[in-house]
């Protein structure tokens, strides 16, 4: 049985999309992507995949699969404002968005040497706009920025372009860190207390109009008084906001500590938890009423909240909701779930994920303390995610997408930073990254109908030929064929997909797949 008919046993679909069918493809749909340094690399492919499929489904299906929200924190900010774009685009826009050639791939496939420059000229080299209408170069540290020039003039050609579907509508977070904390009054009695926060988020909406690009300011958070967390930007007379404050809000996210400059930031706050007049008067732009201008400076999103879950969860909710509980499909990208290998694989994908192999045993030297320190850290980093899935996935009716990793990766060495050494290694994380896309979308369609379908009892583990017969249609769906009926997209990437999927399928009992899989 081919895979075209396999799919229609499975549900008489003929859509080949794993991640919307493990969900309602009515409900909304949230793409959250945590940061990582070098880790961005893995995080393209499997965006690229992500967003692909669901993007082809969407233009199949206009009514349904809807990307309503995208947020992201440190390098996934990047990453979400990249997905928001591309979501958008009007069928027939395809040339650059292939998987060896698009914009996610370019971002993240840079050398540690070029952010390493021995040319002083490469530092300090990007300019952006202030946010009062004015610009300004933001100041580089040890790691020059220069490498994401290109990256940022490429959103700049596609955002001035007509390519755009009329009704696209996203709601877009970015977390960043202020450095020195805001005091938030807190009217209890008898006197009044206050709380500092550092951990804030700018949250924007894209929308389409006369085939353009339109950002303004988004309220959606606002309504549901948890304006305290969210920093508005200065916007133009008629409401919008540019490009270029957008990315300058993206690159304060991901500015990993030491590493990357401050950025200091314009940006308007609720003047009810303000002591201090506005800052500065200087510029056209304004804030929008009840807000006032301040100025401070931010780094890596991260530190606090590496994976935004419960930021996409308020800026899923429209203003209209009433509850918190409006169910909708969330996925989230994050490198340090892993999953068992199907097949029972020798590979262990935990070997290199820090702060996993940490045991306090109790030691007092400096390198006991530091190994049992660690793991405090990357805890440290996740606390918010913990919180929004007890408090806002617990019987809650919204769907929970993970991905999961299989692959170990290149990008957790060297402080996050592993990927950027080598060229090869690049090419290995965002290969890992495309098939755990794949291998995601498949194993979530599998895990529905095994919930669902009880009337056809599918079986889609590895002695059933369904899930590989899945893998290699939905590959081929998004990579098409070369015009040797082979995989469509560099040789490298076809080589290790095809090394990944029988490592970890195994290539028994898989002998029809091994027929198949020379596609790969």
């Amino acid at each position: 049985m081919n895979a075209i008919r396999i799919l229609l046993f499975l549900g008489g679909q003929l859509m080949l999309a794993g991640i919307c069918a493990a969900a309602e493809h009515g409900r909304p749909y949230s793409l959250t992507i945590s940061g990582g340094a070098s880790l961005g690399v893995y995080e393209a492919g499997l965006n690229w995949v992500f967003i692909e499929t669901l993007r082809k489904d969407h233009l199949a299906d206009p009514g349904n699969y809807q990307l309503r929200s995208v947020t992201g924190a440190s390098a996934g900010s990047i990453n979400a404002l990249v997905s928001a774009l591309r979501f958008c685009m009007a069928d027939g826009h395809d040339e650059e968005w292939q998987a060896g050639n698009n914009l996610y791939h370019r971002t993240w496939n840079q050398s540690l040497d070029a952010f390493l420059s021995d040319n002083a000229g490469d530092y300090n080299q990007l300019v952006l706009d202030d946010g009062l209408g004015g610009q300004q170069v933001l100041t580089d540290s040890l790691l020059a920025r220069s490498p994401f020039i290109s990256t940022i003039e490429r959103i700049r050609h596609y955002a001035q372009q007509p390519i755009y579907r009329e009704g696209c509508h996203i709601q877009v977070g970015m977390v960043l860190t202020r450095t020195t904390p805001l005091d938030i009054p807190l009217p209890v009695t008898p006197r009044e207390q206050s709380v500092q926060m550092q951990r804030f988020v700018v949250p924007f909406e894209l929308s389409v109009q006369d085939g353009h690009l339109v950002i303004r300011n988004s309220r959606n958070p606002v309504v549901r008084r948890k304006d305290y967390e969210y920093l508005l930007l200065p916007q133009q007379a008629d409401g919008t906001l540019t490009l270029e404050q957008v990315v300058r809000v993206a690159m304060a996210s991901s500015a990993f500590p030491v590493a990357f400059g401050r950025v200091p930031l314009n940006y308007c706050f609720p003047e009810r938890y303000l002591t201090s007049a506005a800052d500065g008067t200087r510029g056209g732009n304004v804030c929008p009423a009840g807000y006032q201008r301040q100025h401070g400076y931010f780094i890596d999103g991260g530190v606090y909240d590496n994976v935004p879950l419960g930021t996409a969860v308020d800026l899923t909710m429209d203003e209209q909701d009433a509850t918190p509980s409006v169910p909708g499909n969330y996925i989230y990208i994050d490198p340090h779930q892993t999953r068992k290998a199907l097949s029972g694989s020798v590979l262990n994908s935990r070997l290199n994920m820090p702060g996993q192999a940490s045991v306090d045993n109790g030691g007092y030297t400096l390198t006991a303390q530091l190994k049992a320190l660690m793991p405090v850290y990357y805890g440290l980093r996740k606390q918010e995610l913990n919180n929004t899935l007890l408090s806002r996935f617990n019987s809650s009716g919204r769907n929970l997408l993970v991905s999961l990793r299989y692959p170990p990766l290149t990008g957790y060495y060297l402080h996050y930073f592993g990927a950027f050494s080598d060229r090869d290694f690049r090419t290995y994380d965002y290969a890992a990254g495309i098939y755990d896309g794949l291998m995601n979308s498949v194993q979530y369609y599998c895990s529905d109908r095994l919930q669902h379908d009880q009337q056809h009892q599918v079986r889609c583990g590895k002695n059933d030929g369904a899930l590989p017969q899945l893998f290699v249609q939905l590959t081929r769906n998004l990579l098409g064929e070369n015009s040797r009926g082979q995989c469509n997209a560099t040789a490298e990437i076809c080589y290790l997909l095809r090394a990944f999927t029988l490592q970890e399928l195994g290539r028994m009992p898989y002998l029809m797949l091994i027929s198949r899989i020379v596609y790969l």
